[in-house]
C-alpha cells in the first residue's frame, strides 16, 4: 500500500481494517431485521452493504437508509467476502455504530 487515498486497494484495506476493529469492539449490528429496526429508529451511523448482497435485502436496506439520511458504504465484494472480513460466514450488511470509524470510512472517498 502506498497510502494513496484514491487507490482502490488502499481503500478496501482501510475498510477491512475498520470493520475488523468494529467487530473487535462489539460496536455493530448485524441481521436484516435488527438493521432495519435500527435504521427506522434513527440509531445508525453507517451501513456497510456488500455490493453483491442478496435481494430483496439489499434494496430494502438502501431504501431505508435513503429515507432516514443514513450513510452507506458499499463493500466491493460478495456477502461471503464481507463476512470473512468480519470473521463471520456470510454477511449482506453490517451497521457500524462507532462514530470515529464512521468518519474514517466516510473519508475514504468513492466506493
Amino acid at each position: 500500500m502506498n497510502g494513496d487515498w484514491g487507490s482502490y486497494r488502499y481503500q478496501k484495506a482501510v475498510l477491512k481494517t475498520c470493520l475488523k476493529e468494529v467487530i473487535r469492539s462489539g460496536d455493530y449490528i448485524v441481521g436484516h431485521e435488527q438493521i432495519m429496526q435500527a435504521i427506522e429508529a434513527g440509531n445508525v451511523g453507517m451501513v456497510v452493504v456488500a455490493y453483491h448482497a442478496e435481494e430483496p435485502y439489499k434494496s430494502q436496506i438502501l431504501l431505508a437508509t435513503l429515507s432516514k439520511h443514513t450513510k452507506v458504504r458499499v463493500f466491493r465484494g460478495t456477502p461471503q467476502e464481507l463476512g470473512e472480513t468480519c470473521g463471520m460466514e456470510h454477511l449482506n450488511s453490517i451497521v457500524v455504530l462507532d462514530d470515529v470509524i464512521n468518519d474514517i470510512i466516510s473519508n475514504l472517498g468513492g466506493n
